[in-house]
Protein backbone atom coordinates (compact mmCIF):
# COMPACT_ATOMS: atom_id res chain seq x y z
CA UNK A 1 0.00 0.00 0.00
CA UNK A 2 1.62 3.22 -1.09
CA UNK A 3 1.88 5.77 1.78
CA UNK A 4 2.06 9.41 2.31
CA UNK A 5 1.99 11.90 5.29
CA UNK A 6 0.64 15.46 5.40
CA UNK A 7 2.34 17.86 7.57
CA UNK A 8 0.48 21.44 8.04
CA UNK A 9 -0.03 22.71 12.30
CA UNK A 10 -2.86 24.31 11.29
CA UNK A 11 -4.81 21.30 9.88
CA UNK A 12 -7.91 21.05 11.98
CA UNK A 13 -11.87 20.47 12.87
CA UNK A 14 -12.51 24.03 12.83
CA UNK A 15 -11.05 25.23 9.13
CA UNK A 16 -7.81 27.72 9.49
CA UNK A 17 -7.77 29.09 5.91
CA UNK A 18 -7.47 27.64 2.46
CA UNK A 19 -4.43 25.18 3.09
CA UNK A 20 -6.36 23.60 5.90
CA UNK A 21 -9.65 23.14 3.59
CA UNK A 22 -6.95 21.66 0.45
CA UNK A 23 -5.12 19.53 2.56
CA UNK A 24 -8.15 17.63 4.43
CA UNK A 25 -9.65 17.29 0.87
CA UNK A 26 -6.64 15.78 -0.24
CA UNK A 27 -6.76 13.55 2.44
CA UNK A 28 -10.54 12.17 1.61
CA UNK A 29 -9.14 11.55 -1.86
CA UNK A 30 -6.36 9.59 -1.33
CA UNK A 31 -7.66 7.33 1.25
CA UNK A 32 -10.82 6.50 -1.00
CA UNK A 33 -7.77 5.60 -3.74
CA UNK A 34 -6.39 3.20 -1.37
CA UNK A 35 -3.40 5.06 0.33
CA UNK A 36 -2.84 4.88 3.49
CA UNK A 37 -2.80 8.89 5.20
CA UNK A 38 -1.20 10.23 8.07
CA UNK A 39 -0.93 13.78 9.30
CA UNK A 40 1.14 15.94 11.27
CA UNK A 41 -0.29 19.29 13.03
CA UNK A 42 -0.37 21.21 16.22
CA UNK A 43 -4.37 21.63 16.30
CA UNK A 44 -7.22 19.32 17.26
CA UNK A 45 -8.01 17.10 14.60
CA UNK A 46 -9.78 14.07 13.48
CA UNK A 47 -10.38 12.69 9.95
CA UNK A 48 -11.56 8.78 9.86
CA UNK A 49 -8.98 6.19 8.07
CA UNK A 50 -6.24 8.91 9.10
CA UNK A 51 -3.25 8.23 11.22
CA UNK A 52 -2.99 11.73 13.26
CA UNK A 53 -0.26 12.75 15.61
CA UNK A 54 -0.44 16.29 17.32
CA UNK A 55 2.55 18.23 18.05
CA UNK A 56 2.69 20.36 21.05
CA UNK A 57 2.76 23.74 20.24
CA UNK A 58 6.03 26.00 19.86
CA UNK A 59 6.91 29.28 18.21
CA UNK A 60 10.50 28.38 17.01
CA UNK A 61 9.90 27.19 13.62
CA UNK A 62 13.31 25.27 13.75
CA UNK A 63 12.94 23.10 16.89
CA UNK A 64 9.28 22.52 15.22
CA UNK A 65 10.47 20.87 12.08
CA UNK A 66 12.71 18.92 14.26
CA UNK A 67 10.08 17.56 16.20
CA UNK A 68 8.21 16.82 12.86
CA UNK A 69 11.17 14.65 11.30
CA UNK A 70 11.27 12.49 14.02
CA UNK A 71 7.65 11.34 13.56
CA UNK A 72 8.33 11.11 9.71
CA UNK A 73 11.12 8.81 10.68
CA UNK A 74 8.60 6.41 12.65
CA UNK A 75 5.92 6.83 9.72
CA UNK A 76 8.44 6.19 7.48
CA UNK A 77 5.89 7.24 4.60
CA UNK A 78 6.16 7.02 0.35
CA UNK A 79 5.61 10.56 0.20
CA UNK A 80 5.90 13.36 2.62
CA UNK A 81 4.36 16.81 2.18
CA UNK A 82 4.04 20.46 3.38
CA UNK A 83 3.12 24.04 2.30
CA UNK A 84 6.00 26.36 2.25
CA UNK A 85 4.81 28.27 4.94
CA UNK A 86 7.08 27.82 8.15
CA UNK A 87 9.11 25.40 6.44
CA UNK A 88 7.92 22.84 8.44
CA UNK A 89 9.63 19.98 6.52
CA UNK A 90 13.09 21.86 6.47
CA UNK A 91 14.84 19.57 9.18
CA UNK A 92 13.77 15.87 7.07
CA UNK A 93 14.29 17.35 3.75
CA UNK A 94 17.94 17.97 4.84
CA UNK A 95 18.22 14.46 6.23
CA UNK A 96 20.97 11.64 4.60
CA UNK A 97 18.55 9.10 5.80
CA UNK A 98 15.26 10.57 4.70
CA UNK A 99 13.17 7.76 2.84
CA UNK A 100 9.88 9.73 2.07
CA UNK A 101 10.12 11.86 -1.10
CA UNK A 102 9.32 15.36 -0.46
CA UNK A 103 6.60 17.36 -2.40
CA UNK A 104 5.90 21.31 -1.47
CA UNK A 105 3.11 22.92 -2.60
CA UNK A 106 3.71 26.78 -2.21
CA UNK A 107 1.80 29.66 -1.84
CA UNK A 108 4.13 32.99 -2.90
CA UNK A 109 7.00 33.42 -0.57
CA UNK A 110 7.03 35.29 2.94
CA UNK A 111 8.25 38.48 1.25
CA UNK A 112 5.73 38.58 -1.03
CA UNK A 113 2.65 38.22 1.36
CA UNK A 114 4.49 40.35 4.30
CA UNK A 115 6.52 43.02 1.90
CA UNK A 116 9.80 41.88 4.12
CA UNK A 117 11.46 38.67 5.45
CA UNK A 118 10.18 37.87 8.67
CA UNK A 119 12.30 36.34 10.73
CA UNK A 120 14.26 35.15 8.00
CA UNK A 121 11.33 32.92 6.97
CA UNK A 122 12.02 33.53 2.91
CA UNK A 123 15.17 31.96 3.38
CA UNK A 124 14.65 29.14 4.88
CA UNK A 125 11.29 28.39 2.40
CA UNK A 126 13.74 28.81 -0.43
CA UNK A 127 16.40 26.16 1.87
CA UNK A 128 12.92 23.67 1.97
CA UNK A 129 12.06 23.84 -2.00
CA UNK A 130 15.56 23.86 -3.24
CA UNK A 131 15.84 20.53 -0.97
CA UNK A 132 12.44 18.97 -2.23
CA UNK A 133 11.61 16.47 -5.13
CA UNK A 134 8.72 18.15 -6.05
CA UNK A 135 7.73 21.81 -5.89
CA UNK A 136 4.04 22.53 -6.52
CA UNK A 137 2.45 26.24 -6.67
CA UNK A 138 -0.96 26.91 -5.65
CA UNK A 139 -1.92 29.79 -8.71
CA UNK A 140 0.24 30.83 -11.62
CA UNK A 141 0.99 34.00 -9.53
CA UNK A 142 2.42 31.60 -6.98
CA UNK A 143 4.64 29.86 -9.23
CA UNK A 144 5.86 32.57 -10.60
CA UNK A 145 6.80 34.17 -7.36
CA UNK A 146 8.57 31.91 -5.63
CA UNK A 147 10.96 31.03 -9.58
CA UNK A 148 11.97 34.34 -9.16
CA UNK A 149 12.11 35.02 -4.92
CA UNK A 150 13.62 31.06 -5.03
CA UNK A 151 15.58 30.71 -8.02
CA UNK A 152 13.19 27.62 -8.28
CA UNK A 153 13.75 26.12 -12.22
CA UNK A 154 11.28 23.76 -12.35
CA UNK A 155 7.21 24.51 -10.85
CA UNK A 156 3.82 22.57 -11.67
CA UNK A 157 0.97 24.04 -10.69
CA UNK A 158 -2.10 22.64 -9.02
CA UNK A 159 -4.81 24.78 -8.14
CA UNK A 160 -6.38 25.09 -5.20
CA UNK A 161 -10.04 23.75 -5.46
CA UNK A 162 -12.83 23.82 -3.10
CA UNK A 163 -14.85 20.89 -2.06
CA UNK A 164 -18.58 21.88 -3.03
CA UNK A 165 -19.47 18.92 -0.43
CA UNK A 166 -19.00 21.31 2.15
CA UNK A 167 -20.96 23.96 1.26
CA UNK A 168 -24.10 22.36 1.31
CA UNK A 169 -26.76 23.39 4.05
CA UNK A 170 -30.24 21.68 4.34
CA UNK A 171 -32.84 23.52 3.59
CA UNK A 172 -34.17 23.32 7.10
CA UNK A 173 -31.25 24.83 8.64
CA UNK A 174 -32.43 28.26 9.95
CA UNK A 175 -31.25 31.84 8.69
CA UNK A 176 -28.76 33.37 11.51
CA UNK A 177 -29.85 35.85 13.79
CA UNK A 178 -26.82 37.81 12.61
CA UNK A 179 -28.17 38.44 9.15
CA UNK A 180 -30.28 41.50 8.75
CA UNK A 181 -33.20 40.57 6.49
CA UNK A 182 -33.78 44.56 5.69
CA UNK A 183 -30.29 45.32 5.02
CA UNK A 184 -27.68 44.20 2.45
CA UNK A 185 -25.83 41.38 3.78
CA UNK A 186 -22.13 42.05 2.91
CA UNK A 187 -19.30 38.92 3.73
CA UNK A 188 -15.60 39.72 4.43
CA UNK A 189 -13.24 36.89 5.96
CA UNK A 190 -9.58 36.99 6.79
CA UNK A 191 -6.76 38.18 9.51
CA UNK A 192 -6.81 41.70 10.59
CA UNK A 193 -3.42 42.36 8.37
CA UNK A 194 -2.41 44.06 5.84
CA UNK A 195 -2.06 40.99 3.56
CA UNK A 196 -5.58 40.88 4.23
CA UNK A 197 -6.59 44.84 3.47
CA UNK A 198 -8.49 44.70 6.80
CA UNK A 199 -6.90 49.07 6.99
CA UNK A 200 -9.02 48.78 3.50
CA UNK A 201 -12.23 47.43 4.93
CA UNK A 202 -12.50 49.54 8.16
CA UNK A 203 -12.22 52.96 5.80
CA UNK A 204 -15.35 51.32 3.82
CA UNK A 205 -17.07 50.48 6.84
CA UNK A 206 -16.14 53.85 8.69
CA UNK A 207 -18.40 55.50 5.49
CA UNK A 208 -20.80 52.95 4.67
CA UNK A 209 -24.74 53.58 5.21
CA UNK A 210 -26.50 51.90 7.69
CA UNK A 211 -28.05 49.82 5.20
CA UNK A 212 -25.13 47.72 4.65
CA UNK A 213 -24.58 44.94 7.43
CA UNK A 214 -20.68 44.01 7.37
CA UNK A 215 -20.28 40.84 8.40
CA UNK A 216 -16.90 40.30 9.39
CA UNK A 217 -15.27 36.50 9.87
CA UNK A 218 -11.96 37.13 11.17
CA UNK A 219 -8.97 34.32 11.64
CA UNK A 220 -6.83 34.11 14.50
CA UNK A 221 -3.27 35.82 14.02
CA UNK A 222 -1.62 38.52 16.04
CA UNK A 223 -3.61 42.61 15.17
CA UNK A 224 -1.78 44.27 12.75
CA UNK A 225 -4.47 46.13 11.94
CA UNK A 226 -6.72 47.05 15.19
CA UNK A 227 -10.26 46.60 15.71
CA UNK A 228 -11.30 47.77 18.66
CA UNK A 229 -13.03 50.67 16.76
CA UNK A 230 -14.79 48.65 14.44
CA UNK A 231 -18.42 49.50 17.01
CA UNK A 232 -20.83 50.35 14.47
CA UNK A 233 -24.64 48.81 14.95
CA UNK A 234 -24.46 47.32 11.36
CA UNK A 235 -21.02 45.58 12.02
CA UNK A 236 -21.22 41.98 13.10
CA UNK A 237 -17.39 40.05 13.95
CA UNK A 238 -17.51 36.39 14.30
CA UNK A 239 -14.46 33.76 14.73
CA UNK A 240 -13.51 29.99 15.28
CA UNK A 241 -16.88 29.11 13.72
CA UNK A 242 -17.76 25.28 12.72
CA UNK A 243 -17.37 24.71 8.67
CA UNK A 244 -21.56 24.55 8.23
CA UNK A 245 -22.12 27.47 10.78
CA UNK A 246 -19.77 29.49 8.52
CA UNK A 247 -21.11 27.94 5.42
CA UNK A 248 -24.93 29.12 6.76
CA UNK A 249 -24.28 32.35 7.71
CA UNK A 250 -22.21 32.69 4.32
CA UNK A 251 -24.42 31.64 1.53
CA UNK A 252 -27.33 34.08 3.40
CA UNK A 253 -25.38 36.88 2.52
CA UNK A 254 -25.76 39.27 -0.54
CA UNK A 255 -22.29 40.10 -1.31
CA UNK A 256 -19.00 38.80 -0.84
CA UNK A 257 -16.03 41.27 -0.65
CA UNK A 258 -11.81 40.83 -1.07
CA UNK A 259 -10.04 43.55 0.14
CA UNK A 260 -6.71 41.10 -0.02
CA UNK A 261 -3.45 42.91 -1.46
CA UNK A 262 -2.20 39.45 -1.62
CA UNK A 263 -3.51 36.05 -2.01
CA UNK A 264 -1.87 32.08 -3.16
CA UNK A 265 -5.24 31.11 -4.43
CA UNK A 266 -7.90 32.59 -3.66
CA UNK A 267 -9.94 30.07 -2.45
CA UNK A 268 -12.72 32.28 -0.71
CA UNK A 269 -13.75 34.16 -3.91
CA UNK A 270 -14.39 30.78 -5.85
CA UNK A 271 -16.27 29.48 -2.54
CA UNK A 272 -18.14 32.78 -2.42
CA UNK A 273 -18.96 32.24 -6.18
CA UNK A 274 -19.50 28.74 -5.33
CA UNK A 275 -22.34 29.99 -3.19
CA UNK A 276 -23.69 32.00 -5.66
CA UNK A 277 -22.80 34.94 -4.32
CA UNK A 278 -21.40 38.34 -6.59
CA UNK A 279 -18.20 39.43 -5.23
CA UNK A 280 -16.09 42.40 -5.58
CA UNK A 281 -12.07 42.55 -4.84
CA UNK A 282 -8.99 44.16 -5.01
CA UNK A 283 -7.75 44.73 -8.60
CA UNK A 284 -4.04 44.82 -7.29
CA UNK A 285 -4.65 41.34 -5.99
CA UNK A 286 -3.31 39.64 -9.17
CA UNK A 287 -4.20 36.04 -8.31
CA UNK A 288 -7.63 37.22 -8.80
CA UNK A 289 -7.09 37.36 -12.48
CA UNK A 290 -6.95 33.83 -13.05
CA UNK A 291 -10.34 33.62 -12.77
CA UNK A 292 -12.15 33.34 -16.08
CA UNK A 293 -13.82 36.29 -17.10
CA UNK A 294 -17.08 36.52 -15.13
CA UNK A 295 -19.40 39.05 -14.50
CA UNK A 296 -20.37 38.47 -11.17
CA UNK A 297 -16.83 39.25 -10.18
CA UNK A 298 -15.86 43.44 -9.52
CA UNK A 299 -12.12 44.55 -9.97
CA UNK A 300 -12.38 47.68 -7.77
CA UNK A 301 -9.80 50.32 -7.17
CA UNK A 302 -9.61 49.96 -3.09
CA UNK A 303 -9.30 53.66 -2.26
CA UNK A 304 -12.70 54.78 -4.27
CA UNK A 305 -15.05 53.94 -1.07
CA UNK A 306 -17.85 55.70 -2.90
CA UNK A 307 -17.57 53.46 -6.35
CA UNK A 308 -17.17 50.38 -3.76
CA UNK A 309 -20.40 51.35 -1.72
CA UNK A 310 -22.88 51.42 -5.16
CA UNK A 311 -21.17 48.57 -6.65
CA UNK A 312 -22.26 46.78 -3.27
CA UNK A 313 -26.04 47.90 -4.02
CA UNK A 314 -25.59 46.95 -7.31
CA UNK A 315 -24.41 43.45 -7.09
CA UNK A 316 -26.60 42.74 -4.04
CA UNK A 317 -29.38 42.48 -6.76
CA UNK A 318 -27.32 39.67 -8.86
CA UNK A 319 -27.61 35.55 -9.36
CA UNK A 320 -24.33 33.98 -9.89
CA UNK A 321 -23.76 31.46 -12.60
CA UNK A 322 -22.04 28.50 -10.79
CA UNK A 323 -20.59 26.87 -14.20
CA UNK A 324 -18.70 29.94 -14.78
CA UNK A 325 -15.94 29.11 -12.36
CA UNK A 326 -12.76 27.30 -13.41
CA UNK A 327 -12.98 23.67 -13.93
CA UNK A 328 -9.39 23.34 -12.41
CA UNK A 329 -10.81 24.77 -9.34
CA UNK A 330 -12.46 21.59 -8.35
CA UNK A 331 -11.68 19.66 -6.10
CA UNK A 332 -11.96 16.57 -8.32
CA UNK A 333 -9.20 17.81 -10.62
CA UNK A 334 -6.88 19.20 -7.69
CA UNK A 335 -6.96 15.09 -6.44
CA UNK A 336 -6.36 13.51 -9.99
CA UNK A 337 -2.94 15.98 -10.28
CA UNK A 338 -1.80 15.27 -7.16
CA UNK A 339 -2.55 11.83 -7.71
CA UNK A 340 -0.28 12.42 -10.91
CA UNK A 341 2.77 13.72 -9.24
CA UNK A 342 2.56 11.28 -6.47
CA UNK A 343 3.00 8.19 -8.69
CA UNK A 344 5.14 9.81 -11.02
CA UNK A 345 7.64 10.42 -7.99
CA UNK A 346 7.00 6.57 -6.73
CA UNK A 347 8.44 5.42 -10.25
Amino acid sequence: MKSICFVHKDIGDIDRGGVCVLFKAIMAGLTSSGWRVSCITQREFSMPGINIVTLPTTKDPILYSEMVSEVVEKFKPDIVECSNWKFELLDYSKRQSRFARVVVRSDPSATTLFGIDLDNLAQLEKELCLNADMVLAVSEFAKKDIMKKYGLKDVRVIHNSIDTNTLIIPESVRIPECIARDKINVFWCGKTTLMKGFDLLKVLIAESPNDINWILNIGNSIEEVLRDDLKKENVVILNNLARQDQVNIWKNCDVFLSTSRVEGFGLALAEALALGLPALVNEDCQVYKEFQPNEAIEYVDPSNVENILRKIKELSKYKVNYDRLNAEFHREHMIDESLKVYEELLK
